[in-house]
């Protein structure tokens, strides 16, 4: 699963929520506890083996998973809730397998803004270019190049996910810091044909051996499409997997900016 002025304004009367900042600046990352949300359990192998202070919950996609998932961090004690993973790239400029951690999350009715400094810390201690913005969240997975285009034009939204505004909410709502760290596993000009959700598990990311076969029986003309979206959300994992290795390594406070 941020930066314009009509991004910044609801569409009901509730306001955006201010984020709240528990973690202490001279609290190293690893030491923070911390508690990442993840829909996929490939995502979750990305962060690696992370560090004892940091609960990393498998939820499954989509922000009904999200907020059950974000419910159990905070009964776990967690301070601040991270939304990790992959996302749909909106902006054209960016590409499969680049590195968002957005200003703010966009949902439906609300608005956050996420922990500026937590954001912060988490750039110095990234060894990949991170790019910020506003990031999205909708229902469902947006497959269309149309639809994208469209997101991107209401809100200046550079990225899309499912989960992201759900965690942001039970964060606010919990007084518990927020932020997000995504890679884009689809870009703008990308459409995802609605049949691949046949041959997907969506608890893993994977393919699903059954789903596969009906998949190339059935319509062989998606087997391109399909070699395509793999290979791409390949790329992703790999950049989403620097990026935890370079979270539990850190940086040494003389290199940060």
């Amino acid at each position: 699963m941020l930066a314009v002025t009509m991004a910044r304004t609801p569409t009901v009367g509730r306001p955006p929520a201010p984020a709240s900042r528990p973690v202490a600046s001279d609290t190293p990352l690893t030491s923070a506890r911390l508690g990442f949300s993840v829909a996929l359990g490939v995502e979750a192998w990305a962060l690696g083996h992370s560090s004892p202070n940091w609960t990393v919950e498998v939820s499954g996609p989509g922000p009904v998973a999200a907020t059950a998932a974000a419910q159990v961090l905070v009964a776990r004690g967690c301070d601040a809730i991270i939304s990790w993973g992959v996302a749909g790239g909106l902006s054209p400029e960016l590409s499969v397998g680049d590195l968002v951690v957005p200003e703010r999350v966009r949902g439906e009715h609300r608005v956050y803004d996420v922990d500026c400094e937590l954001r912060a810390r988490f750039i110095a201690a990234l060894t990949t270019r991170a790019r910020g913005g506003t990031l999205v969240t909708t229902d469902r997975v947006v497959q269309t190049r149309e639809r994208k285009s469209a997101l991107h034009r209401a809100h200046g939204a550079v990225a899309v996910d499912t989960e992201s505004a759900a965690l942001a909410e039970v964060a606010a709502d919990n007084g518990l810091g927020f932020a997000a760290i995504r890679v884009i596993s689809d870009a703008a000009s990308d459409a995802l044909p609605s049949e691949l959700a046949v041959a997907l598990n969506p608890q893993t990311g994977g393919l699903r051996a059954g789903g596969l076969v009906r998949l190339l029986v059935g319509t062989p003309r998606l087997v391109p499409q399909l070699v395509r979206t793999g290979r791409d959300f390949g790329r992703a994992l790999a950049t989403l997997r620097t990026a935890g290795t370079a979270l539990r390594v850190g940086r040494p406070e003389s290199t940060r900016q």
